[in-house]
């Protein structure tokens, strides 16, 4: 899976770990949220929220 991501951006990335040391994007259009200053931004659309817990691991907020 891939996803559109640009470049000197930062993002947040859900990945998925497999057995073999491989991880990829969760989902294409859930799998990731942009970083605005200090917020994680998901997509329009995008219903699944990131938990208080790895917000605060990030220093951010939602």
């Amino acid at each position: 899976m891939s996803a559109d991501l640009v470049e000197g951006e930062e993002y947040v990335l859900l990945l998925t770990a497999f057995e073999d040391g491989r991880h990829v994007l969760v989902d294409t259009t859930q799998g990731y949220y942009e970083v605005e200053g200090s917020s994680a931004v998901a997509r329009e659309g995008d219903e699944v929220a990131l938990s208080a817990e790895s917000l605060a691991a990030l220093d951010l907020t939602g």
